[in-house]
Parts: structure tokens; C-alpha cells; sequence
């Protein structure tokens, strides 16, 4: 990661996102960080990813988002930013 950008390998490219924000959850100990490479879907909406990192380790692994706790939790904490904004 390089302030708030993140490099990552996709499919054997090395690609560039921008990072919307980030958090851990003490209850599962995991972090998630959503970025974007501002690509858009369908409706012209810009497509977000989220994934999950150990908060121990930081951003060199990415993982899926696996529940619908997670997601659940994800979204509340867009509705807080969107709020914000």
C-alpha cells in the first residue's frame, strides 16, 4: 500500500486501487478495506470491492468477504459514511 493506494496482483497484473476507507471488528478480528479502480458497472455506478486482512498483519493477503454478518456490517458502515459525507 502506498498512502491511499493498495497494489495488488489480479490475475498475474499488477493493478491500482484507490482506498475508500478501512476498519477492523474486534469481534472477529478481521479488517476489511474497500477500494476501487473506479471502473463502473452497468448503471454507471462505480463498482466498490471489499475484502477482508488480518489487522496483525496488514494488506499483503486479501480475503473474501465470507458471511452475511460481514456484509451486514460492511453496508452499516457505508450508510455511516455516506451520512458523514
Amino acid at each position: 500500500m502506498n498512502n491511499n493506494k493498495l497494489i495488488a496482483d489480479v490475475d498475474g497484473q499488477r493493478m491500482e486501487f484507490d482506498i475508500y476507507f478501512t476498519f477492523t471488528c474486534p469481534q472477529n478480528n478481521k479488517g476489511y478495506i474497500a477500494y476501487t479502480d473506479h471502473a463502473v458497472d452497468g448503471q454507471g455506478k462505480e463498482i466498490l470491492n471489499v475484502s477482508t486482512f488480518d489487522p496483525n498483519v496488514g494488506f499483503e493477503e486479501l480475503g473474501e468477504v465470507q458471511t452475511q454478518e460481514e456484509w451486514d456490517l460492511i453496508n452499516s458502515v457505508i450508510e455511516k459514511i455516506k451520512n458523514i459525507s
